[in-house]
């Protein structure tokens, strides 16, 4: 026999789990609980079938201990046997629960996710035409910075979706002073295929480049100029 969390309230004369729920009658063994005698107001599990029956609460029985959320019709059965006077656990029974996860959505709201690229935020209206390194500053407040993906077909194809054909946008692409060589914020190269018809051949005085519309391919210009850009931001972990 194995005590359980069922106690009578005195009050209404009524039997409940230590949690609030009534005790529904199923859980109860055949004619209990009676009454038998006076103070009956726990209850124990009786083997075999470990249904309940109420006792007096000084009774010595085998007991165990729940820890944690126990969701109402979690445990069938609290099978728990004593050998010895030592209380051993014989089985437990109980029903497989789904706990409900949160989810995180990978972008803020005005962010788009895109893949391969991550968080992407344009700023497409004339009064966002700024110079490269206030276009840079605008994306480090977010959280990111200027577009630098190592899938640069990806960014071209949600770039076609946000700004027009005739567009200039920049995007993480600065020339080192120190090699004369042309690399994404990332520290990626930037490869001859990236270029437009303008490719840097060593001999330019801009340090900075936009990709331009239609096909978004990447122009050197003075980091000074005043153009659209947008901000990539990585997604939050699942």
């Amino acid at each position: 026999q194995v005590w359980v969390g069922i106690k009578k309230d005195l009050t209404d004369n009524e039997w409940y789990w230590i949690d609030g729920r009534n005790v529904e009658a199923n859980v109860w063994r055949s004619g209990q609980p009676d009454g038998a005698a006076n103070g009956e107001n726990c209850a124990r599990l009786v083997d075999p079938d470990f249904l309940a029956a109420d006792v007096s609460c000084d009774a010595n029985f085998a007991y165990m201990c729940i820890v944690g959320p126990s969701p109402p019709g979690g445990i069938d059965a609290l099978v728990t046997k004593s050998s010895n006077g030592v209380p051993t656990v014989k089985s437990i029974q109980s029903k497989t629960t789904t706990t409900p996860t949160s989810t995180v959505a990978p972008c803020e709201p005005s962010f788009t996710l895109v893949e391969n690229v991550g968080c992407a935020k344009t700023y497409t209206g004339k009064e966002n035409r700024m110079t490269y390194i206030n276009a840079r500053e605008v994306c480090k407040t977010n959280g990111g910075d200027l577009a630098a993906p190592n899938n640069v077909a990806d960014l071209k194809a949600f770039m076609k979706t946000e700004f027009t054909p005739n567009n200039n946008v920049w995007v993480g692409i600065e020339r080192k002073q120190s090699d004369n060589e042309w690399y994404w914020i990332n520290g990626r190269n930037v490869e001859m295929n990236e270029w437009g018809s303008d490719k840097p051949d060593g001999t330019e005085n801009d340090n900075c480049a936009m990709l331009q519309g239609p096909e978004w391919v990447a122009a050197y210009v003075s980091c000074d100029k005043n153009i659209l850009y947008m901000c990539i931001v990585d997604p939050s972990p699942a």
